[in-house]
C-alpha cells in the first residue's frame, strides 16, 4: 500500500493577491456614494444652521480647512 498525501502550496496561494468579490466590490461603491451625496446635502444646508449651535454641538472647525467633520 502506498499513501499519498495532497498539501497545500504556500507559494501560490499567498503569492495571488486576496480579490474582493463582486457583491462586496459593490456593496463599499454603493455606500461611498451615498457617503458622498449625505455631504452634499449638508453643505447645502449649512448656510442654515447658526454657528453658535455648532459650536455648542462640538462641530468646531479643524485647523486644516475649517470645515465640519464630514465635510
Amino acid at each position: 500500500m502506498t499513501a499519498i498525501t495532497y498539501g497545500t502550496n504556500t507559494e501560490t496561494s499567498a503569492a495571488s493577491p486576496a480579490r474582493k468579490g463582486l457583491i462586496e466590490r459593490f456593496i463599499n461603491a454603493l455606500y461611498e456614494a451615498r457617503v458622498r451625496a449625505a455631504r452634499r446635502e449638508i453643505n447645502r444646508y449649512l448656510h442654515l444652521v447658526p454657528q453658535d449651535a455648532l459650536k455648542q454641538a462640538g462641530y468646531l472647525p479643524s485647523e486644516g480647512g475649517g470645515k465640519l467633520p464630514l465635510t
